[in-house]
Order: C-alpha cells, then sequence, then structure tokens
C-alpha cells in the first residue's frame, strides 16, 4: 500500500522490477500487506571459503571475477581493513589475519560435487586476483567461527565509534 493508500501488485511485469525496488527501498515506499512465500529447502552441504589479500582493489576485482565466470555464491561478504581492526580489536582470538587489508568470506553451498568444482574454481580466480593465503573452513566449528567476525561487524565498529551509522 502507497502512502496514498493506493494499491500496487509488483508481481505485475513492467518496464521495472517493482518488487526489487519495494523491498529496497525498506518500508519508505509503502508497507507490504500481502506476500507469497517459496520454501527452499536447506543445502545438502555449506563450504566455507577465506580469500586473504594484501589490497581491496584485488579482493573486489576477484568478486566481480567470480561473478563473471557464472558462481552465485550462497554469500559473498567483504571486510576491508578499518572492519578487520575493528573486528579483532573486539574478538582477538577470531582468527582474521592482523597483517590483511581485506577479506573475502564466501560461502557455496549444494551438492559434494557442485561444491568440489565451484570451490576449485573459487581458489584459482582468488589465486590470479593476487590472494596472499586462502583458507578454507574444515569443520562446522571453523565455520561459525570464520562468520562470528563479520556478524559482529557491526557492534565490534560501534565500539570505536558509537555513532557509527550502516548503509546499504
Amino acid at each position: 500500500v502507497l502512502p496514498d493508500g493506493s494499491i500496487v501488485n509488483t508481481n505485475e511485469r513492467g518496464l521495472y522490477d517493482l518488487k526489487k525496488l519495494f523491498i529496497g527501498a525498506e518500508g519508505t515506499l509503502g508497507i507490504i500487506t500481502k506476500l507469497r512465500v517459496r520454501f527452499v529447502p536447506l543445502p545438502e552441504h555449506i563450504h566455507t571459503i577465506l580469500g586473504i589479500f594484501s589490497s581491496i582493489d584485488d579482493a573486489v576485482a576477484a568478486v566481480s571475477a567470480i561473478v563473471a565466470d557464472g558462481i552465485m555464491p550462497e554469500t559473498l561478504e567483504a571486510i576491508d581493513r578499518p572492519m578487520i581492526e575493528a573486528i579483532l580489536r573486539a574478538k582477538p582470538d577470531i582468527g582474521y589475519p592482523a597483517d590483511a587489508d581485506a577479506l573475502l568470506l564466501i560461502d557455496i553451498s549444494g551438492t559434494l560435487n557442485d561444491i568440489a568444482r565451484q570451490s576449485n574454481r573459487i581458489r584459482e580466480l582468488l589465486r590470479s586476483h593476487r590472494a596472499t593465503a586462502i583458507r578454507v573452513a574444515e569443520s562446522a566449528a571453523d565455520r561459525q567461527k570464520l562468520w562470528e567476525g563479520r556478524k559482529s561487524a557491526l557492534s565490534c565498529a560501534s565500539r570505536i565509534k558509537p555513532t557509527v551509522f550502516v548503509e546499504d
């Protein structure tokens, strides 16, 4: 429902994808009063890769290369130097390298064959974009530890600067 009370169906096909625009506006364009949900089964397996870089430019170029190669990771997060420092101040035992200028945290999911193929290709792409090191989570606990840093990034940054502002 738009602010003037009119109703818009975002499933209608047109020049623009209104559904994505409406969702991306985070409530500023109106409110959602009805939605259709599709349940997707959990993936068989999830594999986590940490790419370590001495340059944020190299890390971002690696992201572009992964997407250009047709690989669509479950999750792909970049962490830059200031955020790495903030995380390490709050969680020094998290396992992130203190000398990295950028990290890529990548989850891929699917069957074991899919994961093996994608993982090999992602590691090739990370190396070709000058990753200084690549680590692969060996267990669910390793995976959780790698993601703990990223998931706590906002609270870690707010300890340094309480007026931190999140912007998409």
